[in-house]
């Protein structure tokens, strides 16, 4: 968590030496919506398709809740030669769930940290080609979740927001590298594209569209 202040009071220190002239305009960043989209998990050289939900309300000025739900799943078919010998059913989610403080915003960018309760579930089921199961897995852990970010709305219609999430589930812990570009369509809808880097052998990107209100 020590570390986690460190890069918050770096981020503040930064944005309090940008901040932009026209921070008056009514163009703050949102945290007010709802979302869905289309992802693409990339793990261990294998591409597996999903969706995510997302949410964020504003309690106070500075006090927001969210959630995050990820969930993945595909088929993998592993071959002997050019003959298909198996095939693995994989399956994977995870869920955030968050209370966060926005602890700088200047009417265009906002610095905020949040923390919570994440889950995290994997199974496979392996299989031969005539339909036999040879074996199964299924794991579900919970844990916590700390996050900062600085979120900034460079136009009137665009928005970007850069996070780093420290996650902690069992006796395993990641840092999950996050960027988003979102673009308004209007005041209650936009579109966006975001990708998350976790390590080498993790990552995932995701489209989708989100209401606003």
């Amino acid at each position: 968590m020590f570390a986690l202040s460190r890069i918050a009071a770096t981020v503040t220190a930064g944005a309090l030496m940008t901040a932009p002239a026209l921070a008056n305009e009514n163009n703050e960043p949102n945290f007010d919506y709802v979302g869905g989209s289309y992802v693409k998990v990339d793990v261990l050289d294998e591409s597996i398709d999903g969706f995510a939900v997302d949410f964020e309300k504003s309690l106070t000025e500075s006090f927001f809740f969210g959630a995050e739900y990820t969930d993945a799943s595909d088929n993998v078919d592993f071959n002997v030669g050019d003959v298909e010998a198996a095939g693995v059913d994989l399956s994977a989610d995870l869920l955030h769930v968050n209370a966060g403080y926005k602890f700088f915003n200047n009417g265009r960018t906002v610095v905020y940290g949040s923390a919570g309760y994440s889950r995290a579930e994997a199974t496979s089921d392996i299989s031969f080609v005539d339909g036999e199961l040879t074996d199964s897995y299924s794991e579900s852990e919970s844990g916590w979740n700390a996050q900062v970010g600085v979120r900034s709305r460079l136009t009137t219609n665009f928005e970007v927001d850069a996070n780093v999430r420290h996650i902690d589930i069992a006796d395993d812990s990641d840092q999950a590298y996050s960027a988003t570009g979102r673009y308004f369509l209007g005041d209650n809808f936009s579109v966006f594209a975001k990708y998350t880097h976790i390590d080498s052998d993790l990552s995932y990107a995701g489209v989708g569209a989100s209401f606003h209100f």
